[in-house]
């Protein structure tokens, strides 16, 4: 069982059209949110919480443009979560 939900995180986690890991504006904040931390839990918590707090979420506030992720323009604090 173990190993199966590891490999679920593993491609959960993974890099795809709407979650652009490596563009540099993500890699840049997520490393900011990674400074000074002690472990992966907190990176997490802070990223979880750079995201909830920061990030406009187009559908929740009903704003335009909507995007599907973040990085089409970093200027844009919005972005369009699916359901």
């Amino acid at each position: 069982m173990k190993m199966q939900t590891q490999l679920q995180m593993v491609t959960y986690l993974e890099e795809s059209k709407y979650i652009d890991i490596s563009h540099p504006v993500v890699a840049e904040k997520a490393a900011v949110q990674a400074l000074g931390a002690l472990n992966d839990e907190t990176i997490a918590k802070r990223c979880f919480e750079f995201v909830r707090d920061e990030i406009r979420h187009s559908w929740d506030f009903k704003m335009n443009p909507v995007t599907c992720h973040a990085t089409v323009d970093p200027s844009v604090k919005t972005i369009f979560h699916r359901v």
